[in-house]
């Protein structure tokens, strides 16, 4: 009996080539796209999930909140690791701090070799105790007991030293500072939040600084790891008790601190001075919905395309009942040929996968292999799908074509039809609704990305280079190296900051007077040299510029200070001019207001405009420490010339440095990758829908022909012109656009104003998206409907009145 089964479904796919082409691929695109997306989410889910204690690391955030300053870090101070440790040593088991003097360009030599790294990391011993480092060469025990020893990791080694065994040779860190190479590790996966390419340990900071005792500054990574069987919660009860007992007294009323699992941190934690850039845990829910309508609405293709075959089949079961078919034999028959479907549809998938996943990583810039399907037991699920999927609808299907009666097909295929219209409106009205939320989101998504990286910030960054200087001569000598850029008749201005500008800042605390009291606040902060407003065109409210004297010279203006509107409004002046000359100092400072300026972004337009303060270092000795990043505005467009320029005069006063260069438009648009991922995925999953969706319509198209046959055959003997037919053919059509419009038009609505909480600056939603996205679809239907429409309207009428 199975074998002719098999038979007899073998035949009908060959005989309806057409139909079980698009019904296969159709499906087969839903389920490659699902597994992508699966494929990506499992990744993303399981970031450090590999070190084998991942449940007992956390990490400890700070926040401190005051008035209208909120500043959340995922740093905290040198002490608290200790501190907490022998405070609690009930609940933690090691403690760990890892620290990169806030700066992710080191300059590493080797001979005749030269690179800025980005992850080297000076960390407590216990790193190795408490994450997971695979040695390939020295020994872990001990790797970072001596000071000046560092561990490398395997792309490190083979960079510097290629095959040869690179124990005891030395290489010079941030211009000569020599360590010896004391283990070799494995590169750490993708999947971290955090890779670690040279390693050494505290013992070595203190070579070059005293150990800081403050608790005001918060420049250190803190891991803890748990006892086994701790609960993450008994220890943080005790976190409002410690603050009280060891943070300064300058912010302790108004510090917090709080525990982040380790295999949260990727998707859950967006704070301030990160060690990588994280992903949002609600992208990784939006892409697999979208994957799973996606799935669904080839599923709802797959039933309607099953539905068509079956009408054309209403001979063949008649046949089988008249002699002696049952219907469980004829409920067989469909369930095996759609399993058999199904499961061509899985293995075509699978070949679509090979071809579709190079294009994913090349165009989101992410790695992911097909291998992936092995993780999360993904494989296994999809096809427990698709195998689920075809199961239903070979039995829906089967149960369907079993009530066939045996006499008078001609009528019955015109009943039969038009019942199963209804059900087809259905299917296509739920089809039409999903692509119109769908691509209304595209559309929105879309502007809003164009709006993040178009928005006026308060600053101009077109023709801006970012240059890190930091530890270099450059640093040292700003002055010279500046008087000769600004020679050059193509660069218009230049100066430089300790933070890239748009994306990061630091805190200083500041004490004011307001209402008659003395205050004391932290206040994000910019420090900056001299022609910083003019170099990237801020906007000046009120006063001026810092003082420069004859030279650039920092003593000069060393205390004065250049506020934004927002600060000047919380500390209570109406008036910007009133706030001219007013003192607002630090610790040991007596500075003074100079200058008010207009608001700008000195994070990502996720954030709302903070107040912040601009100000030149304290004297030339702390200067050449602050000068972190050199910026270049060119007068117009960046030429190759110039930027040879500016490299040859790098080289004379850092020969062995390589020079790292940054557009700053291009570096500020990185902070929207999240968002550039999930542009890429809604088009394509968009695209995807529109074109199975498409597939339903001309099935259901498919099944109002064979339903009209002999209808449009009477009506064009009777004098029908073509559009009147066509006009016939487009009315149902019409009703379930309407419909799915009314539908889809709110729900997007609700769901898009609930994303746009995300973001503290966000576009708005036009009216004219809603009719974009509306008539796209309108203009496909039409298309096919039509195209159908004609093809019966063109028909022989003679033909047509003899069917069946």
């Amino acid at each position: 009996m199975l074998k002719n089964f098999l038979k007899i479904a073998y035949r009908n796919l060959f005989k309806y080539k057409y139909y079980s082409i698009i019904n296969i691929l159709g499906f087969a695109i839903g389920i490659s796209t699902f597994a992508i997306a699966s494929i990506f989410s499992v990744e993303e889910l399981s970031y450090d999930s590999f070190h084998n204690k991942a449940e007992r690391i956390y990490r400890i955030a700070n926040v401190y909140e005051k008035d209208s300053t909120l500043n959340k870090y995922a740093t905290s101070p040198f002490p608290l690791g200790n501190a907490l440790k022998n405070e609690y040593p009930q609940f933690i088991q090691n403690v760990v701090r890892i620290f990169n003097f806030q700066n992710n360009y080191h300059l590493v030599e080797y001979h005749d070799k030269h690179y800025n790294e980005k992850n080297f990391f000076y960390a407590d011993p216990s790193i190795l105790d408490i994450f997971d480092f695979d040695f390939i060469l020295g020994n872990k025990a001990n790797a970072l007991a001596e000071p000046n020893t560092v561990i490398i990791s395997e792309s490190i080694k083979n960079k510097y030293f290629g095959k040869f065994n690179p124990l005891g040779k030395e290489i010079l860190i941030n211009e000569g500072f020599p360590m010896t190479v004391a283990g070799v590790f494995k590169d750490y996966p993708a999947e971290s939040h955090v890779h670690f390419d040279i390693i050494t340990s505290f013992s070595s900071l203190y070579y070059v600084i005293p150990e800081p005792k403050t608790w005001l500054w918060s420049p250190c990574w803190t891991y803890i790891l748990l006892k086994e069987n701790t609960n993450s919660n008994n220890l943080e009860k005790n976190f409002p008790e410690f603050v009280k007992k060891y943070f300064d007294e300058a912010v302790k009323e108004n510090s917090t601190i709080f525990l982040q699992k380790l295999t949260d941190i990727h998707l859950k934690s967006d704070l301030e001075s990160e060690i990588e850039r994280n992903s949002k845990s609600l992208y990784i829910y939006i892409l697999l919905t979208i994957s799973l309508f996606l799935l669904f609405v080839s599923w709802l293709n797959f039933i309607n395309l099953s539905i068509v075959g079956s009408i054309t089949r209403i001979r063949e079961v008649s046949i089988r009942k008249i002699l002696g078919s049952s219907k469980r034999t004829i409920i067989s028959q469909f369930f095996i040929e759609a399993l058999l479907f199904s499961i061509l549809s899985f293995l075509v998938a699978m070949f679509l996968l090979e071809i579709l996943i190079p294009f994913f990583n090349y165009f989101t810039g992410r790695y992911i292999a097909i291998s992936g399907l092995l993780r999360g037991g993904v494989l296994i699920k999809i096809f427990f799908i698709a195998l689920l999927a075809g199961t239903i609808v070979g039995i829906y299907t089967g149960i369907y074509a079993s009530s066939f009666p045996t006499f008078n097909l001609g009528r019955f295929k015109h009943k039969l039809a038009s019942k199963k219209w209804f059900s087809g409106k259905i299917l296509i009205l739920i089809q039409y609704t999903i692509s119109l939320v769908l691509l209304i989101a595209v559309f929105v998504n879309f502007k809003q990305l164009i709006y993040l990286k178009n928005s006026k910030l308060g600053f101009d960054e077109k023709n801006v280079l970012l240059i890190p200087v930091v530890n270099t001569p450059i640093a040292e000598n700003y002055e010279a190296f500046k008087s000769v850029l600004i020679k050059n008749p193509e660069i218009k201005s230049v100066s430089a900051v300790n933070h890239i500008i748009g994306a990061d800042r630091a805190y200083r605390r500041y004490f004011y007077i307001k209402d008659g009291m003395k205050k004391v606040q932290f206040f994000p902060e910019l420090i900056v040299r001299h022609d910083f407003i003019k170099t990237l065109g801020i906007d000046l409210l009120a006063g001026s510029d810092f003082r420069k004297g004859s030279t650039e010279n920092v003593e000069s203006a060393r205390n004065e200070i250049i506020i934004n509107e927002s600060l000047a409004k919380q500390l209570g002046f109406n008036n910007y001019h009133s706030a001219l000359r007013k003192k607002l100092v630090s610790f040991k400072g007596d500075e003074h207001i100079v200058g008010v300026i207009l608001n700008f972004n000195t994070r990502s337009l996720h954030n709302p405009v903070s107040p912040l303060v601009i100000r030149l270092s304290n004297n030339n000795s702390d200067a050449t420490e602050d000068t972190k990043f050199l910026v270049i505005k060119f007068k117009n467009r960046i030429s190759k010339k110039t930027i040879k320029f500016v490299n040859q005069l790098w080289k004379s006063y850092t020969p062995n440095r390589p020079m790292e260069i940054n557009l700053l438009d291009k570096l500020l648009d990185k902070q929207y990758e999240n968002e550039d991922l999930l542009n890429f995925f809604l088009w394509v999953f968009s695209i995807l829908i529109i074109i199975i969706s498409s597939m339903g319509v001309w099935a259901i198209t498919s099944l109002l022909s064979i339903q009209r046959t002999k209808e449009i055959g009477i009506r064009k003997a009777l004098g029908a012109s073509i559009p009147e037919i066509l006009r016939l053919f487009l009315k149902d059509f019409t009703s379930i656009l309407i419909i799915a419009n009314l539908v889809a038009w709110p729900v997007s609505w609700l769901i898009l104003n609930q994303w746009f909480k995300n973001f503290a600056h966000h576009t708005v939603i036009e009216w004219q998206i809603y009719v974009y996205a509306s008539l796209s679809i309108l203009i496909l239907t039409l298309g096919i409907v039509t195209k159908h429409a004609l093809k019966v309207a063109n028909s022989n009428t003679v033909n047509a009145l003899r069917d069946e």
